[in-house]
């Protein structure tokens, strides 16, 4: 997010706070900053996705200022983000989609099925970070 600071004052302790709904969930909140007369800054955030459902992101800038005593509040608009649109579907072979799932399981647990045939389904869901098994029935008919 690119916050612009188009006063005269320092923006001080400025945090751009976060809150979830959905499943999405914030990997860890943003730093505090300082930020000066006409200045800008980029704040970037990390999500977790743990499903394809519809999330919304709720959001506030807030921040103190060298004139004033007081804390200011500026209430961001809400995000709604379908998870769908992000995910594309994609080809690869066998031996891709055991990799990234050996990958994953190391991570997670996760026992990897035996006996997939192709792994159409499979990249999706591993592509999307999603940690679980590869179905053994993927492919057949």
């Amino acid at each position: 997010m690119l916050v612009v600071n188009q006063t005269g004052d320092t923006l001080q302790n400025l945090v751009l706070e976060l809150a979830t709904l959905g499943d999405l969930k914030l990997v860890e909140r943003p730093s505090s900053h300082t930020l000066g007369p006409h200045d800008f800054l980029n704040i970037k955030a990390n999500l977790k996705v743990s499903s394809t459902d519809t999330g919304v992101i709720f959001g506030n800038i807030v921040y103190d200022t060298t004139a004033h005593a007081e804390t200011n509040v500026v209430v961001l608009n809400d995000i709604h983000i379908d998870i769908m649109d992000y995910i594309h579907p994609a080809t690869c072979t066998e031996t891709e989609v055991r990799r990234r799932a050996r990958r994953n399981e190391m991570g997670s647990g996760a026992q990897t099925a035996r006996g997939s045939r192709t792994g159409r389904g499979v990249c999706v869901c591993v592509w999307a970070g999603a940690r679980r098994a590869v179905p053994a029935n993927v492919g057949r008919v």
